[in-house]
């Protein structure tokens, strides 16, 4: 399908960041807290510091080749240690 290949960066311990999901299970609406504390990050803006390939016989990389996706990234993040919570998620009507 695709393969994205990126720089093995230095890292320092990231910003704690919580997102706010929205699912849909069985057509109600969904949302849920999701923590992410990245124990080691790093960012880069350099265009050459990770490339994406795609592939030709899978229907998501034709897709993304009809969009003409850049094959080098405006931004690349590289965390290779971090912890995660996914909280329960509620009725959105209900949030």
């Amino acid at each position: 399908m695709l393969s994205l290949k990126g720089k093995v960066l230095p890292t320092a311990e990231g910003k704690l960041t919580r997102m706010v999901i929205y699912s849909l299970i069985d057509d109600v609406s969904i949302v849920a807290n999701f923590v992410v504390d990245p124990l080691e990050f790093a960012q880069s803006l350099d265009n050459q510091a990770a490339v994406l390939r795609l592939g030709e016989n899978h229907p998501v990389a034709r897709t993304l080749q009809e969009i003409e996706l850049s094959r080098s990234p405006v931004m690349y993040q590289y965390g290779p240690s971090m912890q995660a919570i996914l909280f329960a998620g509620k009725n959105l009507m209900d949030a």
